[in-house]
């Protein structure tokens, strides 16, 4: 009785199984490799709350003049697009205001 020549025969299976398992290891550490190595950046990038609140309340302290205008033309804005005191993503609009004003005073102009 002969073989079935659609199938292939036990020895090549087992290769190729056992060699992708190894490249399969050898991409899965380096890919784990470059993730470690790039979370340092991405990490460092992110604010927390608390600092966030404290860069607020840095440009309250030193230019409160420049930041109450930005926060008035920034409430002129938003009532002028109908979208005070909830903007339409369900977002808080004295926040959104606070934080744009304080990264750039210059805003809403």
């Amino acid at each position: 009785m002969q073989a079935d020549p659609g199938i292939t025969p036990p020895g090549n299976v087992s290769f190729f199984r056992r060699n992708g398992v190894v490249v399969a290891g050898i991409l899965g550490g380096i890919l784990v490799v470059a993730l470690i190595a790039l979370s340092p950046p991405i990490l460092r990038n992110l604010e927390t709350a608390d600092e966030r609140g404290a860069r607020i309340d840095s440009v309250v302290a030193h230019r409160p003049g420049e930041l109450r205008e930005c926060e008035q033309r920034a409430t002129a804005y938003y009532k002028k697009l109908g979208t005070y005191p909830t903007l339409n993503d369900g977002r808080d609009a004295a926040d959104v205001m606070r934080n744009r004003c304080a990264r750039d005073p210059t805003s809403y102009r």
